[in-house]
């Protein structure tokens, strides 16, 4: 496997069309309108990165407003939650009529599937993180109860969170694209706990869904443990194999099948990577945690009906569609 760190991008905007070019990027790659208060002066600094599907944003920017409309999310749609935690200046985020606002040292969150609109009203260097929302969905509860109106990043979890997102950001670029997606999936899990802890949720679950959601953790942070197994879940969670079996009693799938799904979701993931578009299939199967191609092949096809070489195919096929 590649230990290529991951890829980074900056874009500047200055001069008479910075606007014009702020309001374009701000259009293709969010599906948002934008605006810089009427100020005939503007100018702005990106540093985008992408960690998977984790995605992260450096903007340093003269004042300007971002909003997300019903008719941008129907001609464009988005299935991620946002971040944004402020270096320097101030950000308002309104959303389901609610408003919060955050400087430096804070951070909120918001929903892009949902109308909102974000306002910088002075200078601003902030961190933008995006992540998908189906990493968050254990937690649907303590999403809808906390986006436009939770600040974070005072105390407890949530600014050992705000710390990892600046780090990560600023350390990154000197790993290699494996350890830096690890040090992503590490970043998730603690703004899952940040919601949680916010919400109160926690006080609300039964042990078995205490235990349930402790499990599911560890298995994405550790499934590309080719030993990843319910014996050494029950050891690091400190418990018996059938509190781990019973915690799933209610679950559509057992233990074991939710392990090998999410491998599969992660090899899929994996693909689509253009880091990694030369990595043969059986090299992507083991860093994922399989044990073989072959092993791979089987259970791929199981949950998605089509093989990984076909899968692969289908991709490729579709972004050659999207260029002509």
């Amino acid at each position: 496997m590649p230990h290529a760190s991951p890829a980074y991008q900056m874009t500047e905007m200055q001069g008479a069309r910075a606007i014009g070019a702020w309001q374009q990027w701000m259009s293709t790659l969010y599906g948002l309108e934008s605006d810089a208060y009427g100020d005939a002066h503007f100018c702005a600094r990106l540093g985008t990165l992408a960690l998977g599907r984790v995605g992260m944003t450096k903007i340093e920017a003269g004042r300007h407003r971002v909003r997300r409309t019903s008719d941008a999310m129907a001609s464009r749609r988005t299935d991620f939650l946002k971040i944004v935690a402020p270096w320097q200046g101030c950000a308002t985020v309104r959303q389901n009529g609610r408003e919060a606002r955050a400087r430096s040292g804070q951070w909120l969150i918001y929903d892009t599937t949902q109308e909102y609109e974000v306002l910088n009203p002075e200078w601003s260097e902030h961190l933008i993180i995006t992540l998908p929302k189906s990493r968050f969905q254990d937690h649907g509860r303590a999403v809808d109860a906390l986006v436009g109106s939770y600040v974070g990043g005072s105390e407890g979890v949530s600014r050992i969170a705000l710390d990892v997102m600046r780090g990560t950001f600023a350390e990154c670029r000197t790993m290699g694209e494996g350890l830096a997606l690890h040090v992503a999936d590490t970043l998730v899990q603690l703004i899952q706990l940040s919601l949680l802890d916010a919400c109160g949720r926690a006080a609300m679950l039964t042990p078995a869904q205490l235990l349930r959601s402790r499990i599911k953790a560890y298995v994405r942070q550790h499934l590309r443990d080719p030993g990843l197994s319910v014996e050494g879940i029950a050891a690091a969670l400190n418990c018996s194999k059938r509190h781990l079996y019973n915690a799933f009693a209610d679950e559509p799938h057992s233990i074991g099948q939710f392990i090998w799904a999410e491998r599969v979701a992660l090899f899929q993931r994996e693909l689509l990577q253009p880091g990694l578009q030369h990595c043969t299939l059986t090299e992507l199967a083991l860093a994922c945690g399989f044990a073989s191609g072959a092993h791979l092949s089987r259970l791929f096809k199981q949950h998605t009906g089509l093989t990984p070489a076909q899968f692969r195919a289908a991709q490729s096929a579709a972004g050659m569609t999207s260029l002509n």
